[in-house]
């Protein structure tokens, strides 16, 4: 039996509606969090671990073609396969909320 996490196993699922990147109609992502770029939220006192994650649909599993971290792996994929670099840098553009309060 593994000890992964429901969680990062089967991903997190959002409303893809509710931030415009999807219709209301078919508006289901999941995420599926890297765990290679896990770190300690610094901003909590209780230890609480942050990640970046992947896009999915939710019906197919399939990349989130909207995905920001999708778009560059297509790119560099694209420039090795045309054979015009063997190798390509690609930065994070980082965006985030501040929330007075948070509840679940």
């Amino acid at each position: 039996m593994s000890s992964t996490s429901p969680l990062l196993r089967d991903r997190l699922g959002f409303d893809g509606s509710s931030v415009g990147l999807k219709s209301v109609k078919a508006g289901d992502i999941v995420e599926l969090p890297d765990l290679a770029c896990a770190f300690r939220d610094p901003f909590w006192e209780m230890p609480t671990p942050s990640f970046i994650c992947s896009a999915f649909e939710a019906d197919s599993r399939q990349p989130f073609a909207r995905d920001p971290r999708t778009n560059p792996r297509r790119a560099h994929d694209n420039l090795r396969e045309t054979e015009v670099a063997d190798e390509s840098r690609w930065g994070p553009e980082h965006e985030f909320g501040v929330f007075d309060q948070v509840s679940l």
